[in-house]
């Protein structure tokens, strides 16, 4: 039986795949006038008429990994569904991550990886919050919230990698476990996925995908992880 706080997680995300999924495929803003198609047809008959298709189409196209998006295209497009964002990023970004990547694997499957490599990881960049708070007002109640904040840098580091996903293989029958979340921590699976093995792996990582990440932090207070 589901506990209160996994209903709480599945209300939460319930229906979020399907309504970003439209709204990468249909929303354009108010003002948004879509580019003539020339006479040669250089623009291609074939290409998207809305503007968010068109961002995704523009990034695939540019190799890139990382969609940016304004925050408030998606609270046009959805109140409802731009609240539960701002409110629990946490829970609703590796909905949105996946929701990114089914539709370019549904629309442009020849950008989704590299020739004989793996599929490529997509990710969501949100900007335009309505609110910017400031580095040292940042408290408890906003971990696991989107948000945005300013400050002034005194420092930087070097941007060094995060572990995001990794790859594991089982030592007892040599189970290749991929996509590993990294929550934080290094986290390696609890249990080998294999029906005939069952046991707990303890695998090296043979394949990872990482982030870029820089600290950043204000006088007197502790730094803070920054995912760029």
């Amino acid at each position: 039986m589901a506990t209160a706080s996994q209903m709480d997680a599945g209300s939460i995300i319930d229906g979020l795949a399907e309504k970003f999924t439209r709204f990468l495929g249909t929303y354009s803003p108010a003002d948004y006038v879509a580019p003539q198609i020339d006479q040669d047809g250089e623009d291609g008959t074939d290409a998207p008429a809305s503007f968010m298709a068109r961002t995704v189409q523009e990034m695939a196209t540019n190799n890139e990994t990382t969609l940016y998006v304004d925050f408030k295209h998606i609270s046009d497009f959805d109140y409802d569904m731009a609240d539960k964002i701002l409110q629990h990023y946490e829970r609703c970004e590796p909905v949105l991550r996946d929701s990114l990547k089914n539709y370019i694997r549904q629309h442009h499957e020849q950008f989704i990886k590299d020739a004989h490599g793996p599929e490529k990881e997509f990710f969501v960049g949100i900007h335009g919050l309505h609110s910017i708070d400031r580095l040292r007002d940042l408290r408890t109640e906003h971990i696991g919230r989107l948000s945005a904040f300013s400050g002034t840098v005194t420092r930087t580091s070097d941007v060094r990698p995060e572990l995001f996903l990794g790859t594991f293989r089982c030592q007892h029958c040599a189970t290749v476990v991929k996509n590993v979340e990294q929550f934080y921590k290094f986290t390696e699976p609890l249990v080998c996925p294999s029906a005939s093995c069952n046991n707990r792996c303890g695998g090296m990582a043979q394949r990872s995908v990482q982030y870029g990440c820089q600290l950043v932090g204000s006088l007197g207070q502790q730094q803070l992880l920054a995912k760029q």
